[in-house]
């Protein structure tokens, strides 16, 4: 994958298994108007953070992002490039992000005896890097829980204890542990995980295979077979060459630990504090090669990195993962990477999970293919604003420590798949307080729900950015900021660049609210934008700003394509709105253009057999397809004579809505030599072959089935299909009287498949009868009557002259028949239904109400307007309501 720049376009180059794939983004070409109209080619990149006087420390590519919003967009496409190249490239790329030098390392094969040697040795460096008293040691790690409260946060201490017995230590907060770590370079400590990741994977391509056990004044040594293997205890290497396995660990606390697992269905367990891929102080690393795994931890696990590094690798599976807090790709001072390759995935975090970078941390799940579930919330309600919902600070989320302290980086990757992402509050691309929170989803129809400050949001001096490449998606948030939309000096992205999605939220849509950047871009399709705050009488979003400390942000919509719904009022295709002076949306290019399908190749037909030919004739005939489904059935029909004898002896048995389907094209075009074969089938044994075939006899209109239709009808073995006798009898428009008999059989569906038959015949001598079925119990019954008794124009009105007062549902079809029509059997009709809104019958006013509002009458308004303020029943009022608005 590489990346061409232009001054006016973007544009991204793909390669994909040996094909060339050309993404251009044109949507630079709109901000650069946009650039002419607001006078300054900067309009972005006004001032935030340097709004704020207190925060002491941040990372430098947060301050990149915040003075030019867009460079987020590019750094998150040059992610693809490093991502597609796998999880070395990826590191590397986070350690460029974070202004740190790799450590140039050769290719090189190693063997087990190595390897141990090396991460021996890693394990004495940590240890030396780490000259802290370990009672300041302890006390940090006690104190850990504390970084992640909020007022409704209860502690989660873990299971090292400190007992507090100098007065002076009792008051810690992040100066305390930056005065204590001062010293530790906590970047070599990264570049460590760097090179043992390079080592660990030089030994997994060496395919040596070996097993012993070694026992190390860091932990333990071992190197397992093929069996279903348990481990429980103090370890700084584990490679296992197969078997389904249960790893029942903790994680690392300084030192550097790998585990490689190269084959079997495994389970990862710890219920506790600091579980496996979790590290403080160290590196914990994490190889799956293989198998269905599941990862059950509490917190601190599944690629998490306080002052350290959590990095797990699951190469392929359906895998479920599952952690408490700060879990599933997080990072605090340090690197928390969980890099999935393929499969149909589960993730489940409480908080502080799921690609979350916390105080200058970097945080990353990246899961490059399948249709995947990402949860998170449900255990910290977001007390006092939203006291039933839940926190979630997770999926591609980054938060700070206000005032002080800046966060990192959040990044939630997922590469492709139908994928459904549920959270609280703080969310999916969003981040708070210095940080920056990215989102990306490359292809699939996916799922977005959240309750607020989610979807692209930042919030308070920070960066929030969700790019959704491909799919028709759903975008949920209760309450915004949302979709796009900065708040108090941030700056909010939404990007979709194709499909037909729907975004629905309170307030939201491209808002740059309280001094702020928001922006929304939705390239192409035909979208749903739904929202409900208003300002000044007008709703508040898609494309709007406000005014705070005495100047505005800036708000942009952007929907460059598709034929839109929005909801009404300044919102419309082919439209430009305002608000404010720098608030704006823009909809153009919305003709619907039909989608230019790639097909299939359409083989060569005639070079095949029958059975070959129908089978193709039979699939799914749409998208892609389309061609090749339509080349076989003309090729059926072509083949005529060997089609038919084909269809008649081996597929008219069918249970296959899709061979049915096919079966009726051709015979449709073969109706003569068809027609022998019909007959024949009538009467066969099996009631799936007669049913079949009565269904050809309707769509072929076969008269010359009438007779045995007409005797058949009434026998036992067809009870089953006696509704596709009665509607076959109604198409050929024969046998009225027979099919009326049926009018009050015990069996709903038979009743209405009499009316429907009786519709066909449109003999006026039936509606006497057809009218006895308004009153029928079931309302499925008495639709089809009025629907029915609507096929007979104005022939009825004589009728419902005559029944009105006993069956009033018979004025709905009154007023349906007379509307754009005149003359005398109108006027008739009209009289009833006008005389009828002053009925003492509550039925007959709402029918003949109803009736007049499908009649299109003026005189329905004239009459409505009078009979109005006298109406009690809420219904009848409702509909004259809606007579009289028009």
């Amino acid at each position: 994958m590489y990346y061409v720049y232009g001054k006016d376009t973007f544009k991204m180059v793909h390669i994909r298994e040996g094909k060339m794939i050309i993404f251009l983004f044109c949507f630079y070409n709109e901000l650069n108007e946009l650039s002419k109209i607001f006078g300054s080619e900067k309009y972005l990149s006004f001032q935030k953070l340097e709004w704020d006087v207190y925060t002491k420390s941040y990372l430098p590519i947060v301050k990149e992002f915040m003075d030019e919003p867009l460079k987020g967009f590019d750094w998150l496409n040059d992610k693809r490039r490093s991502i597609g190249m796998g999880y070395m490239e990826f590191y590397n790329s986070v350690l460029n992000d974070l202004k740190i030098k790799e450590t140039k390392t050769q290719n090189i094969r190693i063997n087990p005896v190595q390897f141990c040697s090396i991460i021996i040795n890693y394990n004495r460096i940590i240890k030396d890097m780490f000259k802290i008293d370990e009672r300041k040691i302890s006390k940090i790690i006690y104190e850990i829980p504390d970084f992640f409260n909020e007022e409704s946060l209860p502690k989660f201490k873990g299971s090292i204890r400190f007992k507090e017995t100098d007065e002076k230590e009792k008051e810690f907060n992040l100066d305390t542990l930056f005065e204590w770590t001062k010293d530790i370079d906590i970047n070599s400590l990264f570049k460590i995980g760097y090179e043992i990741l390079k080592i660990s994977s030089a030994f997994i391509s060496s395919n040596e295979e070996t097993t012993f056990v070694m026992k190390t004044e860091f932990g333990d040594i071992v190197f397992g077979g093929k069996g279903d293997d348990y481990y429980n205890g103090d370890y700084i290497l584990i490679v296992d060459y197969g078997g389904n396995d249960i790893y029942e660990l903790s994680g690392s606390i300084l030192k550097a630990r790998v585990i490689i697992d190269l084959d079997g269905n495994d389970n990862y367990i710890h219920n506790g504090f600091l579980g496996p891929g979790g590290s403080i102080f160290g590196c914990d690393i994490l190889f799956d090669l293989s198998g269905n795994d599941i990862y059950r931890c509490g917190s601190i696990s599944i690629g998490a990195g306080f002052m350290g590094v959590g990095f797990v690798y699951n190469k392929n599976g359906d895998d479920f993962y599952q952690g408490d807090v700060f879990t599933i790709g997080s990072g605090y001072c340090g690197i928390g990477i969980l890099f999935d390759d393929e499969g149909n995935d589960t993730y489940r975090g409480y908080a502080y999970s799921e690609g979350f970078g916390g105080v200058l941390g970097y945080g990353s799940l990246i899961d490059i293919k399948g249709n995947d579930v990402y949860s998170s919330g449900g255990l910290f309600l977001h007390k006092p604003l939203l006291p039933n919902s839940y926190y979630s600070f997770s999926q591609g989320f980054s938060i700070g420590s206000r005032p002080d302290y800046g966060g990192g980086i959040g990044l939630l990757f997922d590469g492709e798949g139908n994928d459904f992402y549920n959270a609280g509050t703080y969310a999916q691309g969003t981040s708070y307080w210095y940080s920056a929170g990215f989102l990306f989803d490359g292809d699939g129809e996916d799922f977005y729900n959240a309750v607020q400050y989610s979807q692209g949001a930042g919030i308070h001096l920070s960066y929030g950015l969700i790019y959704d490449v491909k799919g028709n998606d759903v975008h949920f948030s209760r309450f915004g900021p949302a979709m796009g939309e900065g708040h108090d000096f941030a700056a909010g992205i939404l990007i979709d660049s194709s499909g037909n999605d729907h975004y629905i939220v309170s307030g939201g849509i491209g808002i740059g609210l309280n001094n702020s950047a928001g922006i929304f871009i939705d390239q192409n399709g035909n979208d749903v934008y739904y929202i409900t705050e208003k300002m000044d009488g007008e709703y508040f979003g898609i494309g709007d700003v406000n005014k705070g400390r005495g100047f505005e942000g800036i708000g942009i919509f952007l929907d460059l394509g598709g034929n839109d719904i929005y909801p009404e009022g300044r919102y419309k295709n082919d439209f430009i709105w305002s608000r404010g002076v720098y608030g704006i949306g823009w909809d153009k290019n919305s003709e619907v253009k039909e989608e230019d399908i790639k097909q299939l190749p359409v083989p060569e037909f005639k070079n095949m057999k029958i059975d070959e030919v129908f089978k193709i004739a039979s699939e799914w005939g749409v998208g892609e397809n389309r061609d090749r489904v339509n080349g076989a059935i003309e090729e059926l029909i072509r083949r005529d004579d060997e089609a038919i004898r084909y269809i008649f002896n081996e597929k008219i048995g069918t249970k296959n809505s899709l061979e049915i389907r096919a079966i009726e094209e051709v015979v449709k075009k073969s109706k003569e030599k068809a027609k022998e074969y019909i007959l024949k089938c009538l009467r066969d044994e099996n009631w799936i072959i007669r049913r079949n075939t009565i269904n050809l006899v309707y769509n072929i209109e076969l008269k010359d089935a009438i007779p045995l239709l007409k005797e058949d009808i009434m026998k036992k073995e067809n009870e089953k299909i006696l509704r596709t006798y009665i509607l076959a009898l109604g198409k050929l428009k024969s046998e009225r009287k027979i099919i009326e008999n049926f009018l009050n059989n015990k069996k709903e569906d038979v009743r209405i498949a009499s009316l429907q038959a009786l519709g066909e015949i449109n003999d006026t001598s039936s509606i006497k009868n057809i009218v006895q079925l308004l009153k029928d119990p079931m309302t499925t019954v008495r639709s089809t009557a009025i629907f029915t008794l609507e096929k007979y124009g104005l022939e009825l009105s004589d009728y419902i002259y005559k029944f009105y007062r006993e069956y009033p549902e018979i004025l709905i079809a009154g007023g349906k028949v007379i509307k754009d029509k005149d003359g005398e059997r109108v006027e008739k009709i009209m009289s009833v239904l006008l005389s009828g809104i002053d009925d003492r019958d509550d039925r007959i006013r709402y029918f003949s109400t109803l009736g007049l509002y499908y009649s299109g009458k003026k005189e329905a308004k004239k009459i409505c307007e009078y009979y109005y303020l006298k109406e009690n029943n809420k219904f009848i009022k409702d509909l004259m309501k809606r007579i009289i608005d028009g």
